[in-house]
């Protein structure tokens, strides 16, 4: 049962034992309302939605040819279980392996009971790279918004998505690096 906060489905033929379609049509909903960077101060609203409509997009848009449907749905759902372990901070998760590897484990089972299964293990090493890598450039997308709104609290941010993005080198798909090198943020007409 995932509301409880215990996790009790460990495997994908549970699943229809452990929660309805409609359960995890609602839950999946719920996922998408999960604040993120909820530990800065931003104007609007950002929560895992929209994020995720936006990383869709970035895929969408940039990647070559025809993305698979796994990696369309790893995009989509990558964040929900997010609503039951809260967005935890990447520096906490830098900080502590054994957290990290908690809570990729906790999330995967959110997953596999919301019935979505193991999108994110079984994606091949150049989609996973897609995913993280749009994952990342949404963020700074996100984050140039805000500065250009005005938050200059976000600097920082900007500043380690940048560390990020130079750690990441040649895992970055070159359409995604090209966009991240030459964004620029502007009103559309």
């Amino acid at each position: 049962e995932i509301g409880s906060g215990r996790i009790t489905c460990s495997c994908a033929k549970e699943v229809e034992e452990c929660m309805n379609l409609n359960d995890r049509i609602l839950a999946i909903r719920e996922g998408g309302q999960t604040q993120r960077c909820h530990t800065m101060q931003y104007l609007g609203p950002y929560n895992v939605a929209i994020h995720s409509y936006n990383a869709l997009n970035l895929l969408l848009l940039l990647y070559p040819g025809n993305p698979s449907l796994n990696l369309i749905k790893a995009v989509q759902w990558h964040d929900t279980p997010e609503r039951w372990t809260g967005d935890v901070p990447t520096p906490a998760k830098m900080a502590s392996l054994k957290l990290r590897e908690q809570l990729n484990e906790i999330e995967h089972d959110v997953l596999v009971a919301l019935g979505v299964g193991n999108l994110l293990n079984d994606l091949t090493p150049k989609e996973r790279n897609w995913l993280d890598a749009v994952d990342l450039l949404e963020l700074y997308i996100w984050s140039i918004e805000q500065i250009e709104m005005g938050n200059r609290t976000i600097g920082p941010l900007v500043a380690q998505i940048e560390i990020i993005f130079g750690n990441r080198g040649s895992k970055t798909p070159r359409e995604l690096y090209e966009v991240y090198e030459n964004f620029q943020w502007k009103r559309t007409p």
